[in-house]
């Protein structure tokens, strides 16, 4: 409504002059030789500039359309960004303008804007275009450093993330394991957390919803961890902050344990492809006690993996010493 009102009315007003000049017999035949010819002149290059107008209003009325069904997402997931299908990569201008513009409202426009344009970075594309625009680039690490919007920060931040991740060398893990969920989930997610630490586990949890610049947190979560609980749900996959936790979790090559934490939810999309070939541990359908001894199950199972590896390797190295010998 903010980027239309004036090219709609210019275009209503135009027409409606247009009408009147061809329906008016009175005015046409008060206009002689000349002034005739030059009124007609007016009346074509108005028609002109009306067909013009409406083609551009048709577009940006398109791009809009659009958006408002990436809006739409925005809201059915609540407190995390939406997992936006089919991207239309002819509307990023249209979407940084409207993240980066004063004259928009920060929470109503500005950080949809920014949530929609964190989903688009998954396409190759669309971050190639976003690394591009050096404004922009700019703008998000001035919001990261300097908003005093939270929800600013933290979309800005996931798409600086998302653009400018960075590689890990090698460690010993600070957590046996990481637990990857959407805080809708918090019931179920919480429980599993206070039963793990009660078997001494080492657990990484956000537990309280973090806000401002996340990604990082996040980032070094999965890389201190061993074993990543993606806690899977309509929640979860719709939110491209868990995408981002987990498709970094699978890269960095970390054991991943698919967990079921909705009653009926069959994972899809880009959810389905990380977990598959898993066995998935429903706790949805066993009971928790059982459920969460298949977890324990898993997570000493990646422990007695690291340690044949280490074997291997030591074992390797050992050999290659004395062949050099």
């Amino acid at each position: 409504s903010q980027l239309l009102p004036t090219s709609s009315n210019q275009s209503k007003h135009l027409k409606s002059r247009i009408g009147r000049f061809e329906d008016d017999p009175a005015e046409k035949n008060t206009e002689t030789g000349n002034k005739q010819s030059s009124l007609q002149a007016c009346v074509a290059g108005l028609q002109e500039r009306v067909e013009l107008m409406d083609t551009r209003f048709e577009k940006i009325n398109d791009s809009l359309n659009w958006i408002m069904a990436a809006i739409t997402r925005v809201k059915m997931a609540k407190d995390n960004p939406p997992y936006i299908e089919n991207p239309k990569i002819e509307d990023l201008p249209l979407l940084i303008q409207c993240a980066t513009e004063p004259r928009f409202d920060p929470i109503k426009v500005q950080v949809s804007a920014l949530e929609i344009l964190l989903s688009l970075t998954f396409k190759n594309e669309a971050g190639t275009l976003l690394l591009q625009n050096n404004t922009f680039i700019q703008h998000l690490r001035t919001l990261v450093s300097n908003s005093d919007t939270p929800y600013l920060q933290k979309a800005a931040d996931g798409i600086l993330w998302q653009l400018f991740s960075k590689h890990e060398t090698k460690h010993q893990f600070e957590y046996d394991v990481m637990i990857s969920y959407s805080h809708k989930d918090n019931d179920i997610c919480h429980r599993i957390y206070k039963t793990l630490t009660a078997r001494d586990f080492r657990v990484w949890i956000d537990l309280e919803g973090m806000h401002g610049a996340v990604m990082q947190v996040m980032a070094n979560a999965v890389k201190q961890s061993r074993c990543i609980l993606i806690c899977m749900s309509e929640s979860y996959y719709l939110s491209p902050y868990s995408q981002s936790e987990a498709q970094f979790a699978f890269e960095k090559q970390r054991v991943l344990i698919p967990i079921k934490v909705q009653s009926g939810y069959k994972p899809d999309g880009w959810l389905a492809f990380l977990t598959s070939g898993r066995i998935y541990v429903d706790f949805m359908k066993t009971d928790f006690n059982a459920a969460f001894d298949k977890v324990v199950s898993e997570i000493a199972s990646s422990r007695a993996d690291e340690k044949d590896s280490s074997l291997i390797l030591l074992r390797s190295n050992k050999s290659e010493t004395s062949t050099i010998k």
